[in-house]
Parts: structure tokens; sequence; C-alpha cells
């Protein structure tokens, strides 16, 4: 297996065909997010945007305790600023984060969380940004925010991509913490193993995503997400635009005649 380091080493990438692994590298810290951490993700999903042989990326925290315990509270841009112009510049790098978000959503290849311990705050923001989430029987997520004087502005809108609004405001104005069982039933993890399963739940997923089409995979996912923020009959409009673009390509020329010719597509790399 190949590792890379990203971030001042706050981020690992192991990559591994079908699945390629990125490990928040701060067991000490809990794996708490800060500059390093959010530019190292970055950069890592950038390279593995360009790898063919990646079909899935999973996003997991070193060590047992903690997949990510949110933002790092002891980061200098965290710490009230001083001057008009420290303000400022906080205020702007704080950006960061919803870059990571965004760059996620854009990325054409499926991200899955891989949860153990806890996914607090912007973990849990973290988490939801992810397109799937797997959790170990020992996961706990929560937006605690409010417990430190804050609120969870930034990681609303991946949490309510995964919750209703109710509930998403429940945990928001309360903080309290949920548990992997409880988070499968209101619909945010996808499924609960045992923590020793995990990793190879996650590998078997890759294999099975491996099965599938890579570009129909991928302007599927951006479809997903375009279609998500938009009302039905703009979604209805833009996604029979997807399918004509859809049927153009390599893939679904491919995946066609082996349907016809009863035979197992053979996927080109890209």
């Amino acid at each position: 297996m190949q590792e890379t380091f990203f971030g001042n080493n706050t981020v690992i990438l192991k990559q591994d065909s079908p699945v390629s692994w990125l490990v928040i590298n701060r067991e000490d810290k809990r794996n708490a997010l800060n500059q390093n951490v959010i530019t190292g993700l970055i950069d890592a999903i950038d390279l593995l945007t360009q790898d063919p042989k990646t079909r899935l990326i999973a996003l997991t925290g070193m060590g047992e305790k903690a997949f990510c315990a949110g933002a790092d509270l002891s980061s200098d841009d965290l710490i009230s600023a001083n001057t008009s112009d420290k303000l400022f510049e906080d205020h702007k790098g704080r950006k960061h984060l919803s870059s990571l978000f965004l760059k996620m959503w854009e990325c054409h290849k499926p991200i899955v969380a891989a949860v153990r311990g806890y996914a607090i705050a912007g973990g849990f923001g973290l988490a939801c940004a992810c397109d799937l989430i797997y959790a170990s029987s020992d996961a706990q997520f929560g937006a605690s925010e409010v417990k430190v004087g804050l609120w969870p502005y930034i990681i609303t809108v991946p949490i309510l991509n995964s919750l209703s609004p109710k509930k998403a405001f429940e945990l928001m104005v309360t903080g309290r913490k949920i548990t992997a069982d409880e988070a499968f039933e209101l619909g945010i993890v996808n499924k609960v193993t045992k923590p020793e399963q995990l990793e190879n739940e996650i590998q078997s997923l890759g294999i099975e995503i491996a099965q599938g089409a890579p570009i129909a995979i991928g302007l599927g996912k951006e479809s997903f997400y375009n279609a998500l923020n938009m009302d039905k009959y703009q979604a209805l409009e833009y996604l029979r635009s997807m399918l004509s673009l859809t049927l153009q390509t390599q893939d679904a020329k491919e995946g066609i005649n082996a349907f016809l010719e009863k035979r197992k597509p053979r996927w080109i790399d890209n």
C-alpha cells in the first residue's frame, strides 16, 4: 500500500485500489481540524480525482477514539482577534472549511466516512459532507458547538443534507450526542458495523462500486447534488439533459452492448 503525506503530515493518503484512504493524522488531538488538515484533505482529493484506479475515497481518523472531534479550539484563528485587521483576516481564513466541503461534493468519486469514536461538531459536519457514512458501533455524533458558546454555522449545510430540519435543529440547539444506532435510525449513517469489521466493510463497498461505470458514477454524483438543490421542475429538465449527455459516453455504449451481448462490461479507466 502506497502512503503519501499532506498538510505537514496531518493527512495520510493510503492508496489501495479500488479504495484510497484519507487518514487525519492528529490522534493526540482527537483528529481535530486545523488549517493544515483542511489544506491536506483538499490537496489529497485533488490528487485522487485524477487517479483512475481509485473508485472510492474513504475518509477516517487515526486511532480508535475519534473520527474527528471538530475544530481545534487552540488554533489561532479561533481566538478572539485584538485588531480589526486580524478579525478580517481570520474571517477570510474560515472559508477553508467551506472550500473543503465544496471540493468533496465536486469530486466525481464517491467519498465514504469511516467513523470510529467521536464525530463531533466540525467532525460531524465533515462526516455529513461525505456521500456515505459507515460507522462502527462505538461511534458518536453530535453538533456540540453550543456547549462552548458557538453555533454550527458552516456545517449546517451538510447536516441539512443528511437530516430533517427539525431534527437537525434539535441536535444543534441541545448539543447532545447520539449513538451510531440512533444515527442509523435517523438516516445519517448508511451502515453500522462491529469496530473490527469497519475497514473490511468499506473495502467490500469499494469493490462493489468498482463494478459500476466510472463515468456514469461521476456524472451521477454531480447531478445528484445539483438536483438536490433545485425545485422539482428545474430538476426534471436538468436530469433529462444529463441523461442525454450520459448516453453519449463510452460507459453507456459499453454497458448497453454488454447487456445485449449477455457479458460483463469492460470499463475503461478514466
